[in-house]
């Protein structure tokens, strides 16, 4: 593989799918994974609830994460305070402020 991996385009959502999952989708509900809080065959072992909805959360923020720390580190001058905007909107988004 040469260059850079592309990864499905964001923005990324996240909704409980059951009581034990989150499904990762993308724009058009585009399927991207999944997280659970416990798996029936014990390939993980059972995290609780609330942690299985923060790792959705900072999942799903991944591409606007990858953007805005590209956008800052491409700031200059004025534009560190743009940059700074979209760094926290997506911090937000990662920590479940905004989904």
């Amino acid at each position: 593989m040469s260059g850079r991996a592309e990864h499905t385009p964001g923005p990324w959502t996240f909704k409980r799918d059951c009581e034990n999952a989150c499904d990762i989708r993308a724009p058009g509900e585009q399927y991207v994974g999944n997280v659970m809080s416990d798996d029936p065959e014990e390939l993980n072992p059972e995290i609780p609830e609330d942690e299985m909805v923060a790792n959705a959360a900072l999942i799903a923020a991944a591409p606007d994460l990858l953007a805005a720390c590209e956008s800052v580190l491409a700031a200059d001058g004025d534009e560190w305070e743009t940059g700074k905007r979209v760094l926290r909107a997506a911090i937000e988004k990662a920590t479940g402020g905004a989904r």
